[in-house]
């Protein structure tokens, strides 16, 4: 798996815009938002919380590593859906703490590999 790291790049109106630079199919800039008070996207769209890229790896930003997983995991099977990402995904999380002390989980889904052919 392709260690892919999120970083804070720059602050948005209420909030603050993360990303991967480049993607590790080297192409693209994948981005998220959080929000300053509303680590559960209540007042904000949820889609904000997923980053994706073209070739179909992504991240996904949630207040904690269950809600996180659950995120993945659902943008993980829309992909699949799309047929991308036929071997399904190698998930990754990383724990970031945000400019105003908040913690945001994310979870970077990769490509998993192709599984070697069995030998005898």
């Amino acid at each position: 798996m392709t260690t892919m790291k999120i970083r804070v790049e720059e602050p948005v109106e209420e909030g603050v815009r993360l990303g991967v630079e480049p993607c590790a199919c080297g192409r693209c800039h994948p981005t998220a938002t959080a929000y300053e008070g509303d680590p559960h996207y209540e007042r904000h769209d949820p889609a904000l919380a997923e980053g994706p890229c073209c070739c179909g790896r992504f991240f996904v930003l949630a207040a904690t590593p269950h809600a996180a997983r659950a995120r993945a995991e659902a943008m993980a099977e829309r992909f699949r859906a799309d047929g991308m990402a036929k071997r399904g995904y190698a998930f990754e999380t990383q724990r970031m703490r945000l400019p105003w002390g908040e913690g945001v989980t994310a979870i970077v889904a990769d490509l998993a590999a192709e599984q070697p052919p069995r030998v005898g």
